[in-house]
C-alpha cells in the first residue's frame, strides 16, 4: 500500500495492493492518508507473510522544503505516530522493518 511504482515493478503479485500516486512531490498528504486507511486494518488479517506500507510525505516534504520546515515536524510526527501504533497492534512474532532510502542535505536534496 502507498508509492503505486510497486504495482509497476512486480504487477500481480501482491494479493490485495492499494496504490496512490507518487511523483507528484507537492503533495504531502495523499499517498501517507492512503496508507494509514488500509494499514491497520491489514495489520489484523492473518493471510500475509509481508506487508509494505510505503509512506512518502517526508520524502516528499524533504525535496519540497527542506528537512528542517515545519512541514516536516508535521510529517515526522505523523509517521512517529503511526510507528508507535503499528508497534502497539503487532504481536511478538511479527518483525517491524522502518526504512528509508536515502538521506537529505540542508537544502532538501
Amino acid at each position: 500500500m502507498g508509492d503505486d511504482t510497486w504495482n509497476g515493478l512486480y504487477p500481480n503479485r501482491f494479493m490485495r495492493s492499494y496504490p496512490y500516486p507518487s511523483f507528484n512531490v507537492w503533495d504531502l498528504d495523499t499517498v501517507d492518508n492512503g496508507v494509514r486507511d488500509h494499514l491497520y486494518q491489514e495489520l489484523n488479517q492473518t493471510d500475509w507473510n509481508l506487508l509494505i506500507g510505503h509512506f512518502l510525505g517526508v520524502d516528499h516534504c524533504g525535496h519540497r522544503y527542506g528537512p528542517n520546515h515545519p512541514e516536516m515536524q508535521r510529517k515526522l510526527g505523523e509517521i512517529n505516530t503511526v510507528i508507535k501504533t503499528v508497534v502497539e497492534q503487532i504481536d511478538d512474532t511479527t518483525m517491524l522493518i522502518v526504512i528509508g532510502d536515502h538521506g537529505m542535505t540542508s537544502t532538501g536534496m
